[in-house]
Protein backbone atom coordinates (compact mmCIF):
# COMPACT_ATOMS: atom_id res chain seq x y z
CA UNK A 1 0.00 0.00 0.00
CA UNK A 2 2.14 3.02 -1.24
CA UNK A 3 1.94 6.01 1.44
CA UNK A 4 0.42 3.71 4.24
CA UNK A 5 2.81 2.64 6.79
CA UNK A 6 0.97 0.00 8.82
CA UNK A 7 1.88 -1.59 12.38
CA UNK A 8 2.22 -4.97 11.27
CA UNK A 9 -0.22 -6.46 13.64
CA UNK A 10 -2.97 -4.42 12.19
CA UNK A 11 -2.07 -4.83 8.52
CA UNK A 12 -1.97 -8.56 9.10
CA UNK A 13 -5.18 -8.62 11.18
CA UNK A 14 -6.87 -6.37 7.73
CA UNK A 15 -5.05 -8.93 5.79
CA UNK A 16 -7.08 -11.95 7.38
CA UNK A 17 -9.83 -10.12 6.97
CA UNK A 18 -9.69 -8.91 2.77
CA UNK A 19 -8.41 -12.68 2.58
CA UNK A 20 -11.45 -14.28 4.69
CA UNK A 21 -13.68 -11.61 2.90
CA UNK A 22 -12.75 -12.76 -0.44
CA UNK A 23 -13.43 -16.29 0.30
CA UNK A 24 -16.77 -16.04 1.57
CA UNK A 25 -17.54 -14.04 -1.53
CA UNK A 26 -15.99 -16.93 -3.94
CA UNK A 27 -17.70 -19.66 -2.17
CA UNK A 28 -20.95 -17.98 -0.47
CA UNK A 29 -21.59 -14.35 -2.53
CA UNK A 30 -20.98 -14.92 -5.92
CA UNK A 31 -23.21 -11.91 -6.96
CA UNK A 32 -20.56 -9.56 -4.57
CA UNK A 33 -17.51 -8.34 -5.09
CA UNK A 34 -14.66 -8.57 -2.18
CA UNK A 35 -13.66 -5.98 0.15
CA UNK A 36 -10.61 -3.91 -1.84
CA UNK A 37 -7.46 -2.06 0.35
CA UNK A 38 -9.04 0.98 -0.77
CA UNK A 39 -12.43 0.74 0.62
CA UNK A 40 -10.49 -0.56 4.23
CA UNK A 41 -7.68 1.89 4.19
CA UNK A 42 -9.77 4.63 5.85
CA UNK A 43 -9.92 2.76 9.27
CA UNK A 44 -6.20 1.75 9.21
CA UNK A 45 -3.84 3.86 11.21
CA UNK A 46 -0.79 4.87 10.28
CA UNK A 47 2.50 4.26 12.17
CA UNK A 48 2.66 7.91 12.66
CA UNK A 49 -1.00 7.63 13.85
CA UNK A 50 -0.74 5.29 16.57
CA UNK A 51 1.43 7.10 19.68
CA UNK A 52 3.30 4.12 20.86
CA UNK A 53 4.47 6.42 24.09
CA UNK A 54 0.37 6.34 24.96
CA UNK A 55 0.30 2.43 24.56
CA UNK A 56 3.41 1.93 26.74
CA UNK A 57 1.95 4.17 29.37
CA UNK A 58 -1.51 2.79 29.19
CA UNK A 59 0.25 -0.86 29.20
CA UNK A 60 2.35 -0.20 32.41
CA UNK A 61 -0.80 1.15 33.99
CA UNK A 62 -2.83 -2.12 33.03
CA UNK A 63 0.20 -4.18 34.40
CA UNK A 64 0.34 -2.18 37.53
CA UNK A 65 -3.41 -2.67 38.05
CA UNK A 66 -3.00 -5.93 37.50
CA UNK A 67 -0.29 -7.15 39.82
CA UNK A 68 -1.23 -4.89 43.21
CA UNK A 69 0.16 -7.14 45.26
CA UNK A 70 3.86 -6.33 44.27
CA UNK A 71 3.21 -2.73 45.54
CA UNK A 72 2.31 -3.74 48.95
CA UNK A 73 4.66 -2.98 51.65
CA UNK A 74 5.76 -6.96 52.48
CA UNK A 75 6.73 -5.95 55.92
CA UNK A 76 3.26 -4.51 56.70
CA UNK A 77 1.21 -6.88 59.37
CA UNK A 78 -1.54 -9.38 57.28
CA UNK A 79 0.29 -8.25 54.35
CA UNK A 80 -0.70 -10.06 51.24
CA UNK A 81 2.66 -9.40 49.14
CA UNK A 82 4.53 -12.18 50.25
CA UNK A 83 7.07 -12.00 46.93
CA UNK A 84 8.94 -9.18 44.98
CA UNK A 85 8.49 -5.46 45.97
CA UNK A 86 8.30 -3.51 42.56
CA UNK A 87 7.35 0.13 43.84
CA UNK A 88 4.24 1.31 45.59
CA UNK A 89 0.98 3.14 44.27
CA UNK A 90 -0.38 6.16 45.87
CA UNK A 91 -3.23 8.36 45.00
CA UNK A 92 -1.45 10.39 42.19
CA UNK A 93 2.09 8.39 41.74
CA UNK A 94 3.06 5.08 40.43
CA UNK A 95 6.19 4.72 41.88
CA UNK A 96 8.34 1.63 40.04
CA UNK A 97 11.36 0.07 40.26
CA UNK A 98 13.24 1.12 37.14
CA UNK A 99 14.88 -2.62 36.72
CA UNK A 100 11.45 -4.18 37.04
CA UNK A 101 10.13 -1.70 34.56
CA UNK A 102 12.80 -2.23 32.00
CA UNK A 103 12.57 -5.78 32.15
CA UNK A 104 8.40 -4.93 31.47
CA UNK A 105 8.91 -2.96 28.53
CA UNK A 106 11.43 -4.63 27.09
CA UNK A 107 9.18 -7.69 27.13
CA UNK A 108 6.72 -5.88 25.63
CA UNK A 109 8.54 -4.50 22.91
CA UNK A 110 8.50 -1.27 24.15
CA UNK A 111 12.06 1.15 23.97
CA UNK A 112 12.46 2.69 27.26
CA UNK A 113 14.46 5.57 26.26
CA UNK A 114 12.17 6.17 23.16
CA UNK A 115 8.93 6.39 25.11
CA UNK A 116 10.06 8.34 28.36
CA UNK A 117 10.93 11.51 26.24
CA UNK A 118 7.22 11.21 25.52
CA UNK A 119 6.11 10.38 28.49
CA UNK A 120 7.80 13.62 29.71
CA UNK A 121 6.37 15.93 27.19
CA UNK A 122 2.80 14.45 27.92
CA UNK A 123 3.36 15.20 31.50
CA UNK A 124 3.39 11.17 32.48
CA UNK A 125 7.16 11.27 34.21
CA UNK A 126 7.99 13.30 37.77
CA UNK A 127 10.99 14.45 37.38
CA UNK A 128 14.15 15.11 39.93
CA UNK A 129 14.97 18.10 40.94
CA UNK A 130 17.75 18.01 38.65
CA UNK A 131 15.77 16.94 35.89
CA UNK A 132 16.40 13.35 35.71
CA UNK A 133 13.84 11.11 35.21
CA UNK A 134 14.93 7.92 37.65
CA UNK A 135 14.61 8.75 41.67
CA UNK A 136 17.32 7.51 44.21
CA UNK A 137 14.64 7.00 47.12
CA UNK A 138 13.44 4.52 49.59
CA UNK A 139 9.90 2.78 48.74
CA UNK A 140 8.98 0.41 52.32
CA UNK A 141 12.19 1.24 53.41
CA UNK A 142 14.53 0.17 50.32
CA UNK A 143 16.71 2.80 48.85
CA UNK A 144 17.22 2.06 44.75
CA UNK A 145 16.19 3.48 41.53
CA UNK A 146 12.69 4.45 40.64
CA UNK A 147 10.80 5.89 38.20
CA UNK A 148 7.83 7.95 39.40
CA UNK A 149 4.42 7.91 37.11
CA UNK A 150 1.65 10.77 37.63
CA UNK A 151 -1.45 8.62 37.73
CA UNK A 152 -4.97 10.11 35.71
CA UNK A 153 -6.86 11.94 37.69
CA UNK A 154 -10.77 11.95 38.66
CA UNK A 155 -10.92 14.79 35.93
CA UNK A 156 -9.60 12.72 33.59
CA UNK A 157 -12.38 11.47 30.89
CA UNK A 158 -12.52 8.31 33.07
CA UNK A 159 -16.50 7.12 34.59
CA UNK A 160 -16.88 6.61 38.25
CA UNK A 161 -15.55 2.97 38.09
CA UNK A 162 -12.24 4.33 36.33
CA UNK A 163 -12.89 3.27 32.59
CA UNK A 164 -12.54 5.99 29.88
CA UNK A 165 -15.37 7.50 28.24
CA UNK A 166 -15.71 6.78 24.53
CA UNK A 167 -17.46 9.48 22.45
CA UNK A 168 -18.34 7.61 19.66
CA UNK A 169 -17.94 4.17 18.47
CA UNK A 170 -16.44 3.56 14.81
CA UNK A 171 -18.58 2.03 12.58
CA UNK A 172 -16.87 -0.42 10.04
CA UNK A 173 -17.84 -1.57 6.87
CA UNK A 174 -18.49 -4.88 7.63
CA UNK A 175 -21.99 -5.35 8.25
Amino acid sequence: MPGLCLQSEQAMAMACLLLADEIAVKLFFMDEEALQIDQVKQYLQSAYEVDVAERAYQSVLNWAAKNPVRFEDLKAPDSPNKGEVWGKIDETVLVINRDVLLEYLDKNGFDYTAVSRKWNEKGYLKRTPQGKFVHNTKVYGIKSSYVKFNLPQEDDVTDENGFMQVEEQENLPFD
